[in-house]
């Protein structure tokens, strides 16, 4: 049995580490190729343009994506009908997101479409498209993965970073060089990965649970379940949209466009990376973690996953000073083998944001033991106000001190959020002592 399960987690920590080696390997690649294609200034309207799509996955897609991730395998646990039960309300909630969503983009399109430019148009309106499919994509990765089933996430993860990649780059060759044409590419690519997945999903889970009958399943309580989870992510998912964006949106008001797409550039080259890391590593273990801890009312399972979240955390933070280190040394390299000449005035920055990158990544370690808890609703304010102090840093560096006052604003707001999880991961680690 040990044998069997030792293959298993291997054969899972194979495709989990290619899916993250492969999207590593093609942001790499994207970035060499799209800064050779676009300017500064076209990279930071698609930069800007970005902040659409992560929009859609901040207050919809994201939130609901981790409720369908966290409670798939109680569902699994529970039998045939709660599965059952589970999908039926995650098809319904998705139409209530596609609903919302759209109505916002008529909104906006109608903004555009007054004062707006036709480049401005035609770019908000490719990002809504990608921003769509990605949301369903990731959603659609959310549920495989909580069944395990790397194959096909890693398959499909590869299938949309080097899409992205080919199909931008084959549009700008035909068509001309702008930001919404790149856009315009990333949305075809998420459109055919996203069939792709839909059959994949239908074939290995759906069909299992009679998915003709899913809409006429009692599914109020699964509804209830997975809202009330994954509403508390959206509450602090707003602002921390607010906190990322405005990097870029504060960058391009104080500065230019131009330092945007530098900015942009250094974000994806330092950032990046290291969060795709350790994503790779979180997408392994956290199954696994959810899985062990169940419905998470075990008292006995819930102390050890503190504990073992705790020593994950110790150790992501001796390879994240390791990482900072190496990429003080060879920044000026790494700059010249994956950037144009014109993109390396930040390059000296760059061990600074793999730092901050590094430390908001180990402290999702922290996060998962407090999710596993159910106690989602316990970070809701902090998480919010890390996220208003995050922005408020965001504008005084851009506005005093341009992309140097960013990174450094991004330090401080990495730091905090570490300190203020840790906390909280004590306080609620306590809760379990006095029962």
């Amino acid at each position: 049995m040990n044998v069997i399960r030792i293959k298993r987690l291997g054969k899972e920590f194979f495709w989990t580490s290619f899916a993250q080696i492969s999207t590593l390997i093609g942001s790499f690649v994207g970035i060499r190729i799209i800064t050779e294609l676009l300017s500064p200034t076209q990279y930071g309207e698609l930069a800007l343009g970005m902040t659409v799509s992560t929009f859609m996955q901040a207050i919809a897609f994201g939130p609901l994506s981790n409720g369908a991730f966290r409670f798939f395998s109680s569902a699994k646990e529970e039998g045939f009908e709660s599965t059952k039960s589970y999908f039926a309300a995650l098809h319904k909630l998705v139409f209530y997101i596609i609903c919302l969503l759209t109505l916002i983009a008529i909104i906006i399109t109608l903004v555009f479409g007054v004062i707006g430019s036709l480049e401005k148009f035609a770019l908000g309106f490719t990002a809504f498209f990608f921003g769509l499919f990605l949301g369903l994509n990731n959603l659609i990765n959310s549920i495989q993965n909580a069944d395990r089933n790397r194959t096909i996430v890693a398959l499909h993860q590869t299938l949309a970073t080097f899409g992205r990649i080919s199909l931008s780059t084959l549009i700008i060759i035909l068509f001309g060089a702008s930001s919404s044409r790149a856009m315009l590419g990333y949305a075809l690519a998420m459109i055919f990965v996203f069939l792709s997945q839909n059959y994949f999903l239908k074939r290995s889970l759906i069909k299992k649970f009679n998915s003709k009958n899913l809409r006429t399943i009692k599914q109020n309580a699964w509804i209830s379940k997975l809202s009330s989870y994954s509403w508390p992510f959206a509450t602090w998912a707003l602002l921390g949209w607010g906190r990322s964006a405005s990097e870029r949106w504060a960058l391009d008001f104080f500065t230019s466009t131009k330092d945007v797409g530098i900015y942009s550039a250094l974000y994806q080259v330092g950032y990046v990376p290291i969060t795709l890391f350790f994503n790779m590593w979180l997408s392994f273990v956290n199954p696994v973690i959810y899985q062990r801890v169940g419905d998470g009312k075990n008292i006995s399972r819930l102390r050890k996953i503190y504990h073992d979240c705790w020593k994950l955390t110790c150790l992501g933070f001796i390879l994240v000073i390791f990482l900072t280190g190496f990429t003080y040394l060879f920044h000026e390299f790494i700059f010249l083998i994956l950037l144009p000449e014109s993109y390396n005035s930040y390059s000296y920055l760059l061990p600074a944001v793999v730092f901050a990158g590094g430390i908001l990544s180990i402290n999702h370690h922290i996060t998962t033991a407090i999710h596993s808890h159910n106690k989602t609703r316990a970070l809701i304010i902090p998480t919010n106000l890390l996220h208003f102090i995050g922005l408020a840093l965001n504008i005084l560096g851009a506005g005093y001190f341009g992309a140097k006052g960013l990174v450094f604003s991004l330090i401080i707001y990495s730091i905090l959020s570490l300190l203020t999880s840790i906390i909280l991961s004590r306080i609620t680690y306590r809760e379990l002592k006095l029962v």
